[in-house]
């Protein structure tokens, strides 16, 4: 079967499945909440550090960092603190870290995996969200950035 029937039927269905799935208004005019909006780059990025779309927060990548600075250690280090930021961004939403359904994971270097793979384990009890991992360069000589998706509803 040819792929471009599959992604015109997916794309078709999906402002369908994003209001019944996030339970948004109407497919034509979603809702953002933005409820608690603060900059947590200081002035120095153009981002929300959560945006809230129905049912789903999502909340914008994080890096291991405390006080304004990466934390010295190397990746579990990092890692533990990214988890840390994230757990304090959910927090000033009502939630906690068992709300996160989905996690994507940035590595500056792969070779990383295994240790921030014991440090993830140890953040996050089971069942513990659905995860991506990839490699790839990033911003302030950071090891790691976390982003993830959480289940807002009351």
């Amino acid at each position: 079967m040819s792929r471009r029937p599959v992604l015109a039927l997916i794309l078709a269905l999906a402002p369908l499945s994003l209001a019944a799935g996030c339970n948004a208004p109407a497919a034509d005019a979603p809702t953002i909440v933005t409820g608690v909006h603060d900059d947590p780059s200081a002035g120095r990025a153009p981002y929300s550090r959560s945006v809230q779309l129905g049912d789903a927060l999502y909340l914008s990548g994080v890096l291991g960092t405390a006080d304004g600075q990466l934390v010295p250690g190397g990746i579990a280090a990092q890692t533990t603190a990214a988890f840390a930021n994230i757990a304090q961004a959910l927090a000033a939403r009502g939630l906690d870290l068992g709300d996160l359904v989905k996690c994507s994971v940035f590595l500056a270097d792969i070779n990383d995996f295994a240790a921030m793979n014991d440090a993830y384990k140890a953040a996050l009890a089971p069942p513990r969200p659905a995860r991506t991992t990839v490699s790839t360069g990033l911003v302030f000589g950071a090891a790691i950035e976390v982003e993830c998706i959480a289940n807002a509803s009351p």
